[in-house]
């Protein structure tokens, strides 16, 4: 059985509210985490908040309100940090340089502790984390139609999982949308007009990112301080301005710039130099 399979807990759990079942059982949902491979040492040290709310937000989603979006984010624990893949394809390099670890405020102890009970719930009891998930969406429409804006959802802000297909088919009023390394994934939103992926470029897969572009998708692209109008035969555009990615002209590249205080050079061929 994989972490995101059903499983069987008292089937009094399911009666309950998703944020009672997740206070009243939090030892054991960690307990399951960790049989499934979450890491001992975080299930040991990891805390339920008072108020857990799965959705959150970012400067960088926070940009899209000036196109009228309302966003909220999930971010789950990146690469390996739980103990459990939940970015399969992720790359050394992509993963020393992972927002999740070193860009913004998500380097901090209080949002490692949000991405990790993020993570056990979703590993521990994946049917509670979905009910959990599908509440805060449902409230979160409600709020951005409230304030006369669209409301989006990211569900992968540091993880890459099947997660926006899902999402975008329970919610057809929501804009769903992520970036993803997983190549099989761009097929499953292909046919969804509220959901949308974005390739992104590992620095070793240029055969699948070419192919996502000429399919109509876009790519991301990683560059060191500035970006060009062009690179490798495809239109640049700034994808800093905003996070809206849906809303991008289609088959060209996304261009974003290396977040924190790195040297570039200790992240190829991830991060390209121009």
């Amino acid at each position: 059985m994989t972490p995101f399979e059903s499983h069987k807990i008292d089937s009094a759990i399911y009666r309950m509210k998703p944020d009672r079942a997740i206070v009243t059982l939090w030892a054991i949902i960690v307990a399951q985490a960790v049989s499934r491979g979450f890491d001992r040492h975080s299930a040991e040290l990891v805390r339920l908040p008072i108020k857990p709310e799965i959705l959150g937000t970012s400067s960088k989603v926070e940009k899209s309100r000036k196109l009228k979006m309302l966003t909220r984010v999930i971010y789950l624990s990146p690469a390996t940090e739980s103990g459990v893949k939940l970015c399969p394809a992720s790359s050394p390099e992509c993963r020393a340089a992972c927002l999740g670890h070193s860009s913004g405020h998500l380097q901090f102890d209080s949002s490692r502790n949000a991405r990790l009970w993020k993570s056990a719930l979703l590993i521990g009891a994946p049917r509670i984390f979905r009910a959990k998930l599908q509440d805060e969406i449902e409230r979160h429409t409600k709020r951005a139609h409230k304030l006369g804006m669209t409301p989006a959802i990211r569900p992968n802000g540091s993880s890459d999982l099947a997660l926006e297909a899902p999402i975008a088919r329970a919610n057809p009023g929501v804009k769903v949308y992520g970036y993803t390394k997983v190549f099989a994934k761009l097929a499953s939103v292909e046919n969804l007009d509220n959901a949308y992926l974005t390739f992104s470029y590992s620095g070793r897969n240029w055969i699948e990112s070419r192919a996502a572009l000429i399919r109509g998708h876009n790519v991301a692209v990683c560059f060191a301080d500035k970006l060009p109008s062009s690179w490798r035969g495809f239109k640049v555009i700034d994808g800093d301005t905003h996070d809206a990615r849906m809303l991008d002209e289609r088959g060209v590249i996304v261009g974003l710039k290396l977040k924190g205080n790195h040297d570039p050079a200790e992240f190829r061929p991830f991060v390209q130099m121009v």
